[in-house]
């Protein structure tokens, strides 16, 4: 799993929540897009957990280049806007799953886990963006 978010302490934060549930790998931890793209060519992690606002390459626009070096990856935003734009933009880029920052660990993790196991995981916010229940 790749952890990406512009926020040294989101990340440090949910690597130590993943490490105290056990059962997931982190492989490695990017602050911007740019980087998340470079670091998943290298490592072809299963799981992304992206941020969408950050500097330089947003998590969109990352998640487009993402998913064309990598295509078997699977994008899960995990974010503190649920702004329709943002989830629509997430949704057409290729992301399994859209929740905001302010989930609890334990939803956090539950999508975490049906992401990587091939399902998805948009939070009720997220599915009404879309227009649709999911």
């Amino acid at each position: 799993m790749l952890l990406v978010d512009d926020s040294a302490a989101v990340r440090s934060g949910l690597s130590a929540l993943l490490d105290s549930v056990g059962g997931f790998t982190v492989v490695g931890q990017c602050a911007d897009g740019a980087e998340c793209v470079e670091a998943a060519k290298r490592r072809e992690p299963h799981v992304i957990v992206m941020d969408a606002a950050m500097p330089g390459v947003d998590g969109v626009a990352a998640t487009v280049r993402l998913l064309a070096a990598v295509p078997g990856s699977r994008v899960l935003f995990l974010t503190s806007s649920v702004s329709g734009d943002t989830v629509r933009g997430a949704h057409a880029a290729g992301a399994v799953g859209y929740l905001s920052k302010s989930a609890p660990p334990d939803e956090v993790v539950d999508a975490i886990r049906r992401v990587a196991s091939g399902g998805t995981a948009w939070s009720p916010a997220a599915a009404a963006a879309l227009g649709r229940e999911r």
